[in-house]
């Protein structure tokens, strides 16, 4: 489907300009699987599931996930967790700017998209191993395109 492609390039868009040190992640859905030896600073989008909903227009409304990823990496020499935790903030804080942005831009499509719903922050998942935090969210949006 258009819409989801040009809605993932348009949030793509939006964390490079957001996020500039940052780089994109070769894999979105198995995000284990991007080499994190040169910059653990990464974004990614992925799309979920998606909603028709009726209408009487002669258009076609969709209410449709997408899954935010972002990644940092954490040194592991201190005795606690301090170095993790305050990678895991770091990352909740990239994730608030981000959703605040998409919401009130419409991610740069607003004759696409009627609504974005920021839906939730996932738990964070860490790979010791790789010393990396993955944290990701996920946001509702809905669009509309004439059929």
């Amino acid at each position: 489907m258009k819409a989801s492609q040009d809605i993932i390039e348009a949030i793509n868009n939006r964390l490079s300009v957001l996020l500039p040190t940052h780089k994109p992640l070769d894999y979105n859905y198995l995000v284990e699987k991007n080499s994190f030896h040169v910059n653990d600073d990464r974004y990614g989008v992925s799309v979920g599931d998606a909603t028709k909903i009726d209408s009487i227009t002669c258009a076609f409304t969709i209410t449709q996930r997408f899954n935010i990823i972002l990644t940092a990496n954490y040194s592991s020499v201190d005795q606690d967790d301090k170095a993790l935790m305050n990678s895991i903030f770091k990352l909740e804080d990239y994730i608030t700017m981000i959703l605040s942005d998409l919401y009130k831009n419409k991610i740069g499509l607003p004759n696409l998209i009627l609504q974005v719903n920021p839906i939730g922050i996932d738990s964070p998942l860490i790979i010791e191993s790789s010393q990396l935090v993955i944290l990701s969210s996920t946001i509702g949006i809905q669009y509309r395109y004439a059929i």
